[in-house]
C-alpha cells in the first residue's frame, strides 16, 4: 500500500544531525571558554593597573606635601604632612599588599600598629616593589640612589626633606604587580615639597 504525505525524519537524517552536533558543540564551547578566560585575564590586569594608578596618586600627592620624614627604608615611608596629619605607607609581605595608615600609625614604642593600616593595592611581588631615595639635584639613576641599608641613614634624614644640605631629592615608588604569568611594574618619582 502506498504511503501518502508521510512527514518526518529518516534514521539516516537523525544520525547525520547528531554527528554534526557532536562536532560543532565542542568547537563552540571551546571558543566561548577561551573568550571568557581572555576576558577574566584582561579584567584582572585592568584592575591591577587601576589599583596601582590610584595607589601612586595617593602616595605622590602626600609626598608633595611632606613635612618631616620619621622612618624611611625600602618597605616603609612614614612622615608628617605640612599643616597637620601624618602618613605611613608600607609594603606588607605577608599578604603582598601596599598599605596606608593616616592616623595612630605607631604605638608608644614606635612600632607600626597593624590595625590602623588599610590596603591600597593587592597582588604585589614584594621583591619588585619598594621605595627608593635619590640625591638632590641629580638624575634618578642607580649611582644617585641612596643606600637606605647603610648605617646612619635614618639619622641622616633631614627634618625637612628639601632643606639646605638636602639628602633626599626624589623618592621613587615602585609597585610590582604579579598575577599568574603577568607582571606589571608601575613607577612614580616624586620630589618632596620645597620649604617655604
Amino acid at each position: 500500500m502506498p504511503r501518502k504525505n508521510e512527514k518526518g525524519f529518516t534514521l539516516l537524517e537523525l544520525v547525520m544531525v547528531t554527528v554534526m552536533l557532536g562536532i560543532l558543540i565542542p568547537l563552540t564551547s571551546t571558543l566561548i571558554l577561551n573568550t571568557y578566560n581572555a576576558y577574566v585575564e584582561v579584567s584582572m590586569i585592568n584592575r591591577m593597573a587601576a589599583s596601582g594608578d590610584n595607589s601612586l596618586r595617593s602616595v605622590t600627592k602626600d609626598i608633595t606635601i611632606m613635612k618631616k620624614i620619621k622612618k624611611a627604608d625600602a618597605s616603609n615611608l612614614y612622615f608628617t604632612l605640612i599643616g597637620v596629619g601624618e602618613r605611613y605607607y608600607r609594603f606588607e609581605d605577608v599578604n603582598n599588599t601596599f598599605q596606608l595608615c593616616m592616623d595612630d600609625c605607631v604605638d608608644a614604642h614606635n612600632n607600626a600598629v597593624d590595625a590602623s593600616f588599610g590596603t591600597l593595592s593587592k597582588n604585589l611581588d614584594i621583591s619588585k616593589s619598594g621605595f627608593g631615595y635619590y640625591l638632590a639635584d641629580k638624575k634618578t639613576r642607580d649611582e644617585t640612589l641612596i643606600d637606605h641599608t647603610a648605617s646612619g641613614f635614618q639619622d641622616a634624614l633631614p627634618d625637612v626633606p628639601t632643606a639646605e644640605g638636602l639628602l633626599i631629592g626624589y623618592i621613587k615608588v615602585t609597585l610590582g604587580f604579579s598575577w599568574d604569568d603577568y607582571e606589571i611594574p608601575i613607577h612614580s618619582i616624586v620630589r618632596p615639597a620645597l620649604p617655604s
